[in-house]
């Protein structure tokens, strides 16, 4: 009777992180890789375009 209640008890713990942990990969797709040090200047380089083609017109 033991056997059978810890049986259950840890098929139990085992279905509900099973439960709980499922999700893992949607994590990743949605999570932005970290940018290089190449696409950081780039990024910052458009920034900057931007700002002198609107503040510069006229």
């Amino acid at each position: 009777m033991k056997k059978l209640l810890s049986c259950m008890v840890s098929l139990g713990l085992v279905v509900s992180l099973a439960g709980c942990g499922g999700g893992g990969g949607s994590t990743a797709d949605t999570t932005p890789a970290p940018m290089t040090a190449a696409q950081t200047t780039a990024a910052e380089s458009k920034a900057e375009e931007s700002k002198e083609d609107t503040s510069g017109g006229g």
